[in-house]
């Protein structure tokens, strides 16, 4: 995705006055978010930001770690019954976008 901060601070401006443009952070998919968070604190990896997904059911964290990769890596919950994958989005010029 490609994104960009509008107001307030956050792990985007924070990042942008920092490092400049350039790669912000991974997403995962994981069927547990908290189960990362519990399994990264202990080697010093704390959330960052957290907030809810466009569709309903769905959270995800930024977990603080460009200290160590470069960048900040993303969990973000798999709903139930679904493989992840963000369904098929018509734009409205009437072309489909497939969004991993």
């Amino acid at each position: 995705e490609i994104v960009q901060p509008l107001e307030g601070e956050s792990t985007l401006t924070e990042f942008l006055e920092t490092h400049g443009e350039g790669l912000h952070h991974l997403r995962f998919n994981v069927q547990h978010v908290q189960q990362v968070v519990d399994y990264l604190a202990p080697h010093g990896i704390e959330p960052a930001m957290s907030g809810v997904g466009l569709r309903p059911g769905t959270a995800w964290m930024h977990l603080d770690t460009a200290e160590q990769v470069g960048f900040i890596i993303e969990v973000m919950n798999v709903l139930p019954g679904t493989d992840g994958r963000t369904p098929k989005v018509l734009d409205p010029g009437g072309t489909t976008d497939s969004r991993a």
